[in-house]
């Protein structure tokens, strides 16, 4: 009946492989799956399945040979469906259904992991990740074919497609087996990484040679970074004993010419992966780098002034860490001609707008620089202050809270740094008081431009007049004198900011808003700046630059010095003085502000003493004092109502105080 069915013909009628060629045919070829395709001579797109499409096993279910095609094809499209459809076939077919189709998997996987469509990369992870959830152990002779592209994945430049690609890899492998599957494939994966960074190029990563330099420049740029990333990541994972007995292999990356270019590469991403690599190298792995002494610091110190925010963060933990690592910095850069330039450049500019990641970094910086190396001390310390000082008025930290509290913070941890250093000479100490710190708070008082600085300049320096303070009864007296000389010089300041500038409001405004900033700051010197969040209502008859609040501190237990005390005391009671001394003689609109100003310290410092020393200005009792100051203000239509009131209920609820006390 009917003719012979014929067999079925392949191309060029070569026989049918079985599944055991087909494995053979992968496990014979090299164990490290390139992406590159250097060998081939002439252009066009290459299928991903070119070469082994005529060996597929005949026991492979017909839906995933149709699945392939459709992967083999350029349109993305079409490999995203078919991806999906792959995907749901494993989750669907049984272990014995996908045990033919794992020899094939490899070579699609190595290449569709790495195409320059970001959804095909992720759609790729996640089929991977039904995979070899599906087959589990069956995965195991593939998995040093698999390993390099799978691990590196993890940090593929588009987020979703590394998360994908780390959950396969925590499918696969739970939290106790994972290093050792990592140990398992380690020379694997080091050969992969090795190969891309060191052999490949642009021209030979790419699949598809008629396709644009710009498209095969991103392809490379991906590869590379998830590559540097990776070996990050692998470095980090792993015990230092098995990093160790690999150290040949690591050496053949680490000593080579090309590794150290990613330092400079024009593109920031491989930059910041090359240095987050170089991090990981100096934290994990420093006998990896005990030759190459010249080249870290090169690299290093070359890229202090670097703006990219994505690289300014590990660029500064190497310069950190080349300290451990190297033996003598020193000794392979110049800290005049190249270091110092540069750092001056960083500080003068704020950092660029990274001024947050990069200022922590210039206090264990400082401590590097031994004062033997200096030609001149007190130039450096003139300069380095000077440029932070320039760096406060740069347009990005200006605008930014943030920005402005690292550099205030930066300053005065290297103040405090520097003058325990110098405890023993006291001339610098002072002229860097008078020179730096006294410039800096007159300049953030006075500049409406510098008020996000003011805070963390005010809290900061009550700190460390605080710890001055109790230190003042140690020898050799430089704290003591230091601390003196503090008070003396900041109630000058304070009281010029009102005096100087009683017949201009606008600036009478921004000093009095600054003046209570600090007093409040200098009330609690540990304490941490929070904002008033509530809503306020402009009364006709003030503006808004008047109802502005000021900023509250967090009240926390400080360890107060009595002298401090005594010293802030002695500042506001000062603060009062010229504030009645100027309403007496300035205009209207300055009487308004000052007003306003004497209600907010009144509430901030309502010791009973402070209601003494109000009328020991005056020379008036209590009585003559409401009727010839208090009730003049009330009838003054210039004045807010709740500024009048504010001063009244202050100076009666500390008149209580002192009748209660018996003082009255």
């Amino acid at each position: 009946m009917g003719k012979k069915k014929q067999a079925q013909r392949t191309k060029n009628n070569v026989v049918p492989a079985s599944s055991g060629r087909s494995a053979e045919l992968l496990q014979s070829t090299s164990s490290v799956p390139f992406v590159g395709f250097s060998a081939l001579k002439e252009g066009g797109y290459i299928p991903i399945l070119s070469g082994i499409s005529d060996e597929l096993d005949f026991n492979i279910n017909e839906d995933f040979r149709l699945v392939w095609k459709k992967m083999n094809k350029k349109d993305t499209t079409t490999k995203l469906k078919a991806l999906e459809e792959f995907k749901k076939l494993c989750q669907d077919s049984d272990v014995e259904a996908l045990k033919p189709v794992l020899p094939y998997w490899p070579r699609l996987f190595c290449v569709l992991s790495t195409d320059e469509q970001h959804r095909v990369r992720e759609a790729v992870h996640a089929a991977h990740k039904a995979l070899v959830g599906k087959a589990g152990r069956n995965i195991a002779p593939y998995l040093k074919q698999l390993v390099g592209p799978w691990f590196t994945g993890q940090h593929d430049t588009y987020p979703p497609a590394a998360s994908a690609a780390e959950s396969a890899f925590q499918e696969a492998f739970p939290p106790n087996k994972l290093i050792e599957a990592i140990v398992f494939c380690q020379e694997d994966i080091l050969n992969y990484i090795g190969n891309n960074l060191l052999n490949q190029t642009p021209q030979t990563l790419t699949n598809n040679q008629n396709c644009n330099q710009e498209v095969k420049d991103a392809r490379y740029q991906r590869v590379v970074i998830s590559c540097l990333n990776g070996y990050a990541l692998y470095l980090q994972r792993l015990p230092v004993e098995h990093l160790r007995k690999a150290e040949e292999a690591n050496r053949k990356l680490v000593n080579a010419a090309k590794f150290w270019k990613f330092s400079k590469d024009p593109a920031p991403l491989i930059r910041a992966a090359w240095f987050t690599a170089l991090v990981a190298l100096c934290e994990k792995a420093p006998f990896l780098l005990a030759e190459e002494a010249k080249h870290i610091c090169s690299a290093v110190f070359n890229n202090m002034d670097e703006t990219e925010p994505a690289v300014v963060r590990s660029v500064w933990q190497a310069v950190l860490l080349s300290f451990n690592v190297v033996e003598d910095v020193w000794k392979y850069v110049s800290l005049e001609k190249l270091v110092l330039p540069k750092l001056w450049k960083v500080l003068r500019e704020g950092a660029d707008g990274n001024a947050s990641l990069v200022f922590p970094n210039l206090l264990p910086l400082l401590s590097k620089i031994s004062p033997s190396l200096l030609q001149d001390k007190i130039l450096f310390y003139s300069k380095f202050f000077e440029n932070l000082r320039t760096g406060l008025k740069a347009r990005n930290v200006q605008i930014s809270a943030k920005e402005a509290s690292a550099v205030v913070a930066a300053f005065l941890e290297c103040l405090r740094y520097i003058v325990s250093m110098n405890c023993e000479e006291e001339k610098i100490c002072l002229s860097l008081l008078e020179e730096q710190v006294f410039l800096l708070l007159d300049c953030v008082m006075s500049d409406s431009k510098l008020q996000l600085a003011r805070s963390g300049l005010f809290s900061g320096l009550a700190s460390l007049v605080n710890h001055w303070s109790l230190q003042a009864s140690q020898p050799p007296g430089l704290y003591n004198t230091l601390a003196t000389s503090f008070w003396c010089r900041l109630a000058d300041i304070c009281s010029a900011a009102l005096e100087t500038h009683s017949t201009d409001p606008s600036t009478l405004t921004t000093n009095c808003a600054s003046l209570e900033s600090l007093l409040t700051s200098f009330k609690n010197p540990d304490a941490q700046p929070r904002k008033h969040f509530k809503v306020k209502f402009v009364s006709p008859r003030k503006s808004v630059e008047e109802i502005e609040e000021p900023t509250s501190p967090i009240t926390e237990p400080s360890n107060l010095a009595p002298s401090f005390g005594e010293e802030l005391n002695k500042l506001v009671y000062k603060q009062l003085n010229v504030c009645f001394n100027l309403m007496d003689s300035c205009g209207d609109r300055a009487r308004v502000i000052l007003v306003g100003h004497l209600a907010r310290v009144l509430e901030e410092y309502n010791s009973p003493d402070v209601f003494s020393h109000v009328l020991s200005i005056s020379q008036l009792s209590w009585g003559e004092f409401y009727q010839q100051r208090l009730a003049q203000w009330l009838r003054d239509n210039n004045i807010p109502l709740d500024y009048s009131l504010r001063v009244i209920f202050s100076l009666h609820h500390l008149r209580l105080e002192r009748v209660r006390e018996g003082r009255i």
